[in-house]
């Protein structure tokens, strides 16, 4: 907390001092986030593997998030952002869950964005850090806390333009190394259309990896996108190609060729809705020396369990199987809903997931996950949501022993979410 004074009290001496030149007006958001965890058996293991993971874990997280908007002058403001006290209820010296740092929890302040808007007569300016990681659908996005980026952005009509410069990573800014020129720099450019009832779009990222002196990375991303609605139906979907090639000082030189794709369709029927939904992340032939990985992305959240960046995995054999974004596999849903009160909403899913590669696995039996969850608006920016998943776990996380034995696994998780 001491932390977060002294930068409140930095930021008002500043503008306080600048106070004669001009006004400024401030906007604050953000949100207090309550969770709790019940999990039964996250390695997916049978007791008698004796996994540690295989017994049952309970326990509460909780994060405040607040976004400051500085209003410098008509079109002109500074956006900050942080996360604070973003931890596991009781636990001191856990890992700062938004930075990845030690440290007590009082002293759990993680500042991620930082940057000037700038509106002008031809468009858009951010500078700083600002998000990144979402374009089009959720598949595929990764929210990141706070991205270097120069990002221009354009409206014509139905039209919006998009241009991006980006830096993942710079080693020329530390003076005691010898790097030169070692960097992570992306640049996009992007469009899209709406309509009346959908848009579609178009982004083209292009990587160059400069970190390691002895390889030189160039990836160039395609990620097309579509959402629209046809009276009660609404369809969205995204196809991502990540393509590339690496070349080495020493060795021999390999490509990247990865797919992903995501389909979504829902019906609505006044309280009630059905829906459907397949995904689809290719992995990582093992007989070539290419990477056909496909893109990742970790905020899309299709089950309670399977899948979703708020766990933490399933599996056991050489640690985590299975990972916070879908990866090296696909997954079939089917889904429906229903409003019994304007506040409350009802939900259930059942999902089947399969593996891309299964070299050096038993099958590529997954397993299915069946969810039930309920979200209840106590209040307009007050909500209560609960969810239940069970895991029935496939062949597939017995890894390359047949020996191994699985079991199937649950979690019960619910949020307090308040919204300001």
């Amino acid at each position: 907390m001491r932390k977060l004074l002294v930068a409140l009290l930095a930021l008002g001496l500043v503008f306080a001092f600048t106070a004669p030149a001009f006004a400024v007006d401030a906007d604050f958001s953000g949100y207090y986030r309550l969770r709790g965890f019940w999990y039964d058996n996250e390695a997916a293991a049978d007791d008698k593997m004796n996994q540690p993971l295989s017994r049952n874990r309970a326990y509460y997280d909780q994060r405040l998030r607040i976004q400051m908007v500085f209003n410098v002058a008509e079109g002109l403001s500074v956006t900050s952002r942080f996360h604070a006290m973003d931890r596991v209820w009781g636990d001191w010296e856990r890992i700062n869950v938004s930075s990845g740092t030690q440290g007590y929890a009082q002293d759990n302040i993680y500042w991620h964005r930082a940057y000037i808007t700038a509106k002008t007569d031809i468009g858009k300016f951010d500078v700083g850090y600002q998000q990144g990681g979402v374009w089009g659908t959720i598949f595929g996005d990764t929210e990141a806390d706070g991205r270097a980026r120069v990002k221009y952005t354009g409206v014509f009509g139905p039209w919006i333009a998009l241009a991006l410069w980006e830096k993942f990573n710079e080693k020329d800014g530390d003076p005691s190394t010898s790097h030169v020129d070692e960097d992570y720099d992306a640049y996009a450019v992007a469009g899209i259309y709406k309509w009346d009832g959908g848009q579609a779009g178009l982004l083209f990222y292009y990587l160059i990896n400069k970190e390691d002196e002895n390889q030189k990375t160039t990836n160039w991303i395609p990620v097309p996108y579509f959402k629209a609605t046809f009276g009660p139906l609404y369809l969205e979907g995204e196809f991502i190609y990540y393509g590339g090639k690496t070349d080495v000082d020493v060795g021999k030189d390999y490509d990247w060729k990865g797919k992903a794709w995501y389909l979504y369709g829902k019906f609505n029927m006044g309280p009630a809705y059905v829906g459907a939904q397949y995904a689809f992340r290719e992995g990582d032939d093992p007989k070539t020396r290419d990477i056909e990985l496909g893109y990742p992305g970790s905020d899309y959240n299709p089950c309670v369990l399977l899948w979703n960046d708020n766990t933490t995995g399933l599996g056991y054999v050489t640690g985590y199987q299975t990972g916070t974004g879908i990866a090296n596999g696909s997954l079939a849903q089917i889904f429906a809903g229903f409003s019994p009160m304007e506040k409350l909403n009802l939900h259930a899913s059942l999902t089947y997931a399969w593996a891309d590669y299964t070299a050096r696995r038993v099958d590529e039996d997954m397993g299915w996950e069946f969810d039930l969850e309920a979200t209840y608006k106590i209040f307009d920016n007050l909500e209560y949501w609960i969810g239940f998943g069970y895991f029935k776990t496939g062949d597939w996380f017995q890894g390359g022993d047949s020996a191994n034995k699985v079991d199937d696994a649950w979690l019960i998780m619910h949020k307090l979410q308040m919204n300001f």
